[in-house]
């Protein structure tokens, strides 16, 4: 059953004890750290080890197919942190829509039918997508009105995540209120093709945990209101039992809803089908440590890709179902990307592509990228 959450829509104006708070916060963590780091490092050796042998059994991955995007989203300051459908367009969020420092804030769309040309076509020569033969496909910008209202959210820290339902549009803004707490914004928007207008702020909601820079990084809009994912469902690291939210709207009252034991990080979300179900990103960097977790849930039940047993970090997608009182995994396998680099992508926002796969950007890390995931079809 979803439970009320008292405390958690404050504004959160704590100005004059926020210096006390952080100072605090910086003390035990002098303290605790060099106990952590030890349990950390010990865990950390057993899960790549597990990864390396028969733990888990083995499984498909898939290849990533590069789209060609120009600029300004091509740019490194431009860190996509989100995308929505809005009808046909396919809205892309950058954390800061005021990067740009010689223009005005915005957002930016695609045209779905450009974006299926271009997916056909380079899905028919993979070589393409590689060698960006193929031209960048056209973007459309669209002004953003009342970003100063954005930036007057204490300690703001960009946008996280957005949803569209009609002209309306319902963005997640990262905060940094209370020292190393965070807690997350949702902001309504009006989305009339032409321009994004800033309306309201709405209900404040505090991070399930302490861990610094994770927040909810991930909206669906339901069939009964709006549900909120925060990016840690890993419940050894929670404060409390549910991690997630539900909103009749943005402005409304929330409850806490639970969510499956999910490892590592949860950066955004599909929409929602008619059986309640959506796909979000699940992502590790290898460098946080923190996250690292000796048995994986998912690995132990349909097996690890080949390229992820060689590596430390984590790309997948992962479905999800939402009955109304919980978040549970399904048992839809996951789809595992085929990794490249030393330290992977950041994969911060996707948006389904019809029943052809789905469509994800990353952040600036390892650099801007628009790529394209089919469906496993094995």
């Amino acid at each position: 059953m979803k439970t009320e959450a008292p405390f958690v829509s404050l504004r959160l104006k704590l100005h004059s004890v926020l210096p006390i708070i952080r100072s605090l916060s910086c003390i035990f963590v002098l303290i605790l750290s060099p106990l952590k780091l030890a349990c950390s490092n010990a865990e950390s050796d057993q899960a790549y080890a597990n990864r390396k042998s028969d733990f888990y059994d083995d499984a498909p991955e898939v290849d990533v197919i590069f789209l060609p995007l120009g600029e300004p989203l091509s740019l490194p300051d431009s860190e996509m942190s989100a995308l929505t459908w809005c009808q046909d367009e396919l809205l892309i969020v950058p954390q800061y829509p005021d990067f740009l420092a010689d223009a005005a804030p915005a957002l930016y769309t695609l045209n779905k039918a450009d974006v299926l040309a271009s997916v056909t076509e380079l899905s028919k020569n993979s070589e393409l997508s590689n060698a960006a033969s193929s031209a960048a496909l056209k973007i459309k910008k669209v002004p953003l009105e009342g970003n100063e209202l954005l930036e007057l959210i204490d300690g703001y820290e960009g946008i996280e995540a957005a949803v569209c339902s009609g002209q309306e549009l319902i963005l997640a803004i990262e905060t940094n209120q209370l020292g190393p707490q965070e807690a997350t914004v949702l902001v309504g928007a009006q989305y009339t093709g032409d321009r994004v207008v800033i309306e309201s702020v709405g209900a404040s909601l505090l991070s399930p945990t302490k861990l610094s820079n994770k927040g909810n990084e991930a909206l669906v809009q339901t069939h009964q209101g709006l549900l909120s994912l925060h990016e840690v469902n890993d419940s050894r690291l929670l404060n409390y039992r549910e991690s997630a939210y539900f909103l009749p709207s943005y402005e409304d009252t929330e409850a806490f809803v639970s969510v499956a034991d999910i490892p590592y990080r949860v950066t955004d979300a599909t929409v929602i089908d008619s059986k309640n179900r959506f796909w979000v990103i699940n992502y590790q960097y290898q460098r946080d440590t923190k996250l690292v977790i000796e048995n994986d849930v998912i690995w132990k039940k349909h097996g690890i890709g080949r390229s992820h047993r060689a590596k430390k970090q984590v790309e997948r997608l992962v479905e999800l179902q939402f009955d109304g009182d919980s978040v549970t995994l399904t048992d839809t396998p996951p789809i595992q990307l085929q990794l490249e680099g030393t330290n992977g992508h950041n994969w911060e926002g996707i948006a389904r592509l019809d029943e052809l796969g789905f469509l994800i950007v990353t952040d600036k890390h390892p650099r801007s990228l628009l790529g394209f995931v089919p469906f496993n079809t094995q």
